[in-house]
């Protein structure tokens, strides 16, 4: 049971009457504030870009893609089905990678050909020209610049397995042509200069043959867990020849690396406040010193050692409280005008136009986890009474006697 009077001298300590005496206050709900705000302000603008992120590869490839040891066949129309009846499944789209080699005026790349369903593929959702609709193929922004190709103009097309069967093929194989129907941008470099996509229709008609089914892109419902669902199926849904796999899992390299950052980026971060940790307890062993004489007198009273020493766990956690408090009022007004903020800061340094080309953002993304927060302004307020723990010990152990003796 915390005494009254232990919350009245501990505020009285860090407020005491007249302005000289509130600087320690200040400064220390200062440095408490800064430790705050930026990591959630950093932790939140991370959260939008891995948001971000992760809804562009969900909008690519789905949240599970179920993959196939097998091509084509009755069997695998048939498992599609069934996996659109399932209640936690949006849609399910067919797909199949095959390299092809790309040639336009002496240029060429050697690009993965996604065959899939145009009214279900996510490439399109990132269409960057829109001015023709016609058949064709959809190309990454980067790999269209490669072949300095533009919509509409056509591009030559083979696939390299046939270079290793021309000892059992007569004459060359025919180079198709096809349109360029679009292009898209996802702002990724591995997507944008590597992939080009293709209907299933289209492909059929230039392939002159029905495309082989690799697998299926699944996207789930809102709410549904990818990494429980896949873990379901693959344990007692799907046969031995499909094998589902998460969006995470497909991307582990990157969800890995993302993850490091962000772990790095809050030590990082958590330094700030561990400085106004020490500061503080420096500030307040010296008022330990300073007050010897009225903390020997509070003993003389009746005080127990517990409760002297309360008192100055009780300076760190108002401390660590109002600093708490003030730093999310502070994150808030920066995330509110966070793109504002930004475009002063890109003016100043005249670097925006290559910052926005490069990562691919007109805005900053912005994901505030209320878990996180909470556990930002719940570290804050235990290391401030942390600070405390040294001078409490200190004052607890200050004999009354020699305390009153001291000048």
């Amino acid at each position: 049971m915390i005494n009254s009077w232990c919350i009245f001298w501990a505020w009285n300590q860090l407020f005491p009457n007249g302005r000289k005496g509130i600087a320690f206050a200040i400064l220390s709900i200062l440095g408490v504030a800064f430790g705050v705000c930026i990591l959630v302000v950093v932790l939140g603008v991370m959260n939008g870009f891995q948001d971000d992120i992760r809804s562009k590869l969900i909008g690519i490839r789905g949240d599970i893609c179920v993959e196939s040891s097998r091509t084509g066949g009755e069997e695998l129309f048939k498992w599609k089905m069934r996996l659109g009846e399932k209640e936690e499944v949006h849609k399910v789209a067919e797909f199949t990678h095959m390299p092809v080699f790309f040639m336009h005026d002496e240029r060429f790349a050697l690009p993965i050909l996604k065959i899939g369903d145009q009214g279900a593929d996510g490439l399109i959702d990132f269409a960057v020209t829109r001015e023709r609709d016609t058949d064709g193929v959809w190309l990454g922004c980067d790999l269209a610049e490669e072949l300095q190709v533009a919509v509409g103009e056509a591009v030559s097309f083979f696939s390299p397995e046939i270079l290793m069967n021309l000892e059992n093929v007569e004459e060359l194989p025919e180079i198709l042509e096809i349109n360029v129907a679009g292009i898209f941008q996802t702002g990724w470099p591995d997507i944008d200069g590597h992939i080009a996509f293709i209907s299933r229709e289209e492909a059929e008609w230039v392939l002159e043959k029905p495309p082989p089914i690799q697998g299926f892109d699944v996207f789930l419902k809102n709410g549904a867990n990818a990494v429980a669902v896949r873990d379901e199926w693959n344990a007692s849904f799907l046969p031995p020849f499909l094998r589902a796999k998460s969006w995470q899992e497909v991307n582990v390299q990157l969800c890995s690396v993302l993850g490091m950052e962000k772990a790095a980026m809050c030590f990082v971060l958590l330094a700030v406040l561990f400085v106004a940790t020490f500061s503080m307890a420096s500030a307040l062993l010296l008022n330990v010193v300073r007050k010897t004489r009225e903390i020997g007198l509070l003993r003389v009273f009746g005080a127990s050692r517990f409760e002297v020493a309360l008192c100055y766990l009780l300076q760190g956690g108002i401390v660590g409280l109002l600093g708490a408090g003030l730093g999310l009022a502070i994150s808030a007004i920066i995330l509110w005008w966070r793109d504002e903020i930004l475009s002063i800061v890109f003016r100043l340094f005249k670097n925006g136009d290559q910052i926005f080309a490069f990562y691919q953002f007109s805005h900053l993304p912005l994901l505030v986890r209320n878990d996180e927060v909470a556990i930002i302004c719940f570290a804050a307020i235990f290391l401030a009474m942390l600070a405390g723990v040294i001078p409490a010990v200190r004052a607890a152990n200050i004999d009354p006697a020699k305390a009153m003796c001291c000048e």
